[in-house]
């Protein structure tokens, strides 16, 4: 059975240099029943260049750049999976990410999961992506691992108005929407750290402090009405309310 098609949607804004290795972790992926959707936010860099040297993706690039909750909001519209998942344009998604993520989703029947995260730096191409994930309970998470559902995605717009943390935001949006997701304590989202290596929503940091301080506290802001809001209704306005269990976490690695 082929099972349902699964949207990886990787933001893009002059990552020329990272851009492709990301590309290339997606098409990896164990579970292919897939589509990889590229947004090109204005590059000004080779980015573009480089995009066209790729077969089996769907490309779209602005002129201009608008910003990250635009760029997010732009590839959930033209997702056609029944499930999506984020992918940063500097970051690594692990072979078997698709395949336990969906596997969870459907299993606990939620809107959305999360996984643990590594952390790599340098300019080579690393091979963590390449090995088996593992139970890391106390990892460092990131909203870029989500898998979500994408039809209540769309219900749910991103805030193009902030220059950073519009992914946290939008996380505690989603709960009050709809509910609080689960979290996959495996490494399936390797994150790029390094010289060069900054989020699309810092992309245009130089010079911009007192502008990115703002956004900063509109973002809390917005982030501690949300949670209010959430309380309101009686549901738990953590990030999770249940994580899959060590010992099935192991089972299913054991299997791959």
């Amino acid at each position: 059975m082929k099972g349902p098609l699964v949207s990886i949607l990787i933001p893009t804004f002059n990552r020329a240099a990272y851009v492709l290795r990301a590309i290339r972790s997606a098409q990896a992926q164990t579970y292919q029943n897939i589509e990889i959707i590229v947004y090109d936010d204005g590059s000004i860099d080779d980015t573009s260049k480089m995009l066209r040297q790729h077969r089996g993706i769907t490309v779209h690039r602005r002129k201009t750049n608008r910003g990250v909750g635009n760029a997010r909001n732009r590839l959930i519209a033209m997702a056609r999976g029944e499930y999506s998942c984020w992918l940063d344009s500097d970051d690594l998604a692990n072979r078997w990410r698709v395949q336990l993520l969906l596997r969870t989703i459907q299993k606990y029947d939620v809107p959305f999961v999360r996984s643990a995260i590594t952390i790599f730096s340098g300019g080579k191409m690393p091979d963590v992506w390449e090995e088996k994930p593992y139970y890391a309970p106390r990892r460092q998470f990131s909203c870029a691992t989500i898998m979500f559902r994408t039809n209540l995605a769309r219900q749910v717009p991103y805030r193009t108005d902030l220059l950073l943390g519009e992914d946290a935001l939008w996380e505690k949006d989603f709960i009050l929407k709809h509910d609080t997701g689960v979290m996959v304590p495996l490494t399936l989202y390797h994150v790029g750290r390094g010289k060069g290596l900054k989020r699309l929503s810092q992309a245009n940091r130089h010079g911009q402090a007192e502008e990115f301080s703002r956004s900063l506290r509109a973002r809390d802001k917005a982030i501690l009405k949300t949670i209010a809001a959430i309380r309101a209704t009686g549901k738990d306005h953590r990030r999770f309310l249940q994580r899959v269990p060590q010992e099935l976490c192991e089972k299913w690695v054991g299997e791959l």
